[in-house]
């Protein structure tokens, strides 16, 4: 790195001097006449020549070096290169001085010397022409209509975040959205506004980088449904870099699509980015009013979520084998779980180094598994659909979002229960939790277990499993034998005794042994 220090001594009359860069090569001129024989330009800070009052020097070295040759040399008055930045403003070092050539901005550099005082400044050359580039520039933006203005718009301390369309499309690329679906598809641009930082005499700038835009970027559908990135965004035409994403430095802006998924007719759209460094953004892309619901029981809580059920119904319409029918539950929930951030980015009164407890995601893994109907306090039936809710759910921290699950049910029955378990949950600081399980009375009352006597009883550590009841039959659930066989039907209690919220897996566990 090219650097012009000046070693300078008391003049009466100021020393004007003109410093310009091109290709990384320094040059100096004198605009004075008289002053032309009291200064000198040399490659060696230590050489003096006879008479001269004032030395220039141009040294090829790093800033750093040239600052440590500064603080050998008193007295100093040193211009460093301008390539990579940096500010333009004399930096005082002990008794010398530094400032910065014009690097390649195209422009030139007066410097003052006047005593111990130094003055700097870069200006535009008299006698400078406009580049091929610059006129051609020039000529096309003439009678050109402004840029777009974005439609949306709002940011952070360190992003801004502007839409300047959307649209409603049946495909996009190769991605078809699913059966009664459409595809929202968002014209976003985000901008890095982090200011430059100080460091020694360079003004550095800072990335603003995402390892995964998906896991921050969500859309809440009426209110009540969170729609996500999709995971192959990489591979749908123009659409926003995801997976890496970064703008590297003051002023880079990235521009792009974002493509959602969302249901026919949706009425309200709101676009949420949670950014755990410097703030959360907000952007109301739809206003349609959100129909007031309220939960049928108390919302419940673990560590994990916040969760309520919002409608029991059995669906019409929906045949069901013999002596079952159809049970479909709406299930909404929240995240409980929080990270630490920097308080100053979400409270402007907080002080520097002030820390903040902030609500993030959780997902709800396998969910499938662990969402389950209680009949009658003893039976255990798994949901058969989940596709509206999801089998592994993200929910966000402010918004009860969530969906209906759908479950094979006996059609008469004294009570039903809504079970939610959450197994070797994470939470963010990578602890793994049992939290208790969310339990909601659907319908009836629990009646009390009938003692029945084992017919054979296994007690291990995890799991207490004993056989109350066996019998054959030809048909189970309107499902008939096969021809020559017949179904052996074993009532089994399984109560678990482990701490872990072990899930017991009947098909791989339970097995039946011949008498042969």
């Amino acid at each position: 790195m090219i650097a012009l220090l000046a070693l300078v001594c008391a003049l009466q009359e100021p020393v004007v001097l003109r410093t310009a860069e091109s290709d990384g090569k320094v040059t100096v001129t004198i605009d004075d006449q008289v002053a032309r024989g009291k200064v000198a330009v040399v490659d060696d800070p230590k050489a003096r020549p006879a008479g001269a009052e004032t030395v220039v020097w141009v040294a090829s070295m790093p800033r750093e070096q040239a600052a440590a040759a500064l603080r050998e040399t008193p007295g100093i008055v040193a211009v460093v290169s301008g390539r990579g930045g940096g500010d333009v403003e004399p930096l005082k070092i002990g008794d010398s001085w530094m400032v910065q050539a014009p690097g390649s901005t195209g422009l030139s550099g007066r410097l003052e010397i006047r005593g111990g005082l130094v003055t700097y400044r870069l200006e535009e050359p008299k006698d400078r022409k406009p580049s091929a580039i610059e006129a051609l520039r020039a000529s096309a933006s003439k009678d050109a209509a402004p840029a777009p203005a974005a439609a949306l718009e709002t940011g952070n301390r360190a992003c801004k975040l502007r839409i300047f369309g959307m649209t409603e499309r049946p495909v996009y690329g190769a991605k078809a959205p699913a059966a009664g679906k459409k595809l929202l598809v968002l014209d976003a641009e985000f901008e890095n506004i982090i200011p430059l930082t100080l460091v020694q005499s360079n003004q550095v700038p800072t990335i603003y980088k995402i390892k995964d835009l998906a896991d921050h970027l969500y859309l809440v559908v009426n209110g009540v449904k969170v729609s996500r990135l999709s995971s192959d965004a990489a591979s749908l035409p123009g659409h926003m870099t995801t997976v890496g994403f970064a703008l590297d430095r003051l002023g880079t802006r990235m521009r792009g699509n974002l493509v959602y998924e969302i249901p026919e007719g949706a009425t309200r759209l709101d676009l949420r980015f949670y950014d755990y460094s410097h703030g959360h953004m907000a952007l109301l892309l739809r206003a349609g009013e959100i129909p007031e619901a309220r939960p049928l029981l108390p919302l419940k809580e673990n560590e994990v979520l916040e969760a309520g059920v919002f409608r029991v119904d059995r669906p019409a319409g929906q045949a069901a084998p013999e002596g079952m029918a159809w049970l479909a539950v709406e299930l909404r929930a929240r995240s409980r779980m929080v990270t630490e951030s920097d308080a100053t980015a979400f409270d402007p009164k907080a002080k520097p180094g002030d820390k903040v407890k902030i609500g993030t995601v959780s997902d709800w893994t396998d969910l499938k598994r662990h969402l389950n109907v209680l009949v009658d306090g003893a039976r255990s039936i798994a949901s058969s659909d989940v596709a509206d809710l999801g089998e592994a759910p993200r929910f966000i921290p402010d918004v009860l979002t969530g969906g209906v699950a759908l479950f094979l049910v006996p059609a008469k029955t004294e009570s039903l229960e809504l079970r939610c378990d959450f197994p070797n949950a994470k939470l963010p600081n990578g602890q793994i939790v049992h939290p208790p399980a969310l339990v909601f009375l659907l319908e009836g009352k629990r009646p009390e277990a009938a003692a029945k006597p084992a017919l054979a009883e296994i007690d291990d550590d995890i799991y207490k499993v004993a056989v109350t009841g066996q019998r054959v039959a030809a048909e189970v659930g309107g499902q008939k034998a096969p021809a020559g066989t017949k179904f052996l039907v074993v009532e089994v209690s399984v109560k678990g005794n482990g701490k872990a919220g072990e899930l017991f897996q009947t098909a791989e566990q339970l097995s039946y042994a011949t008498e042969k």
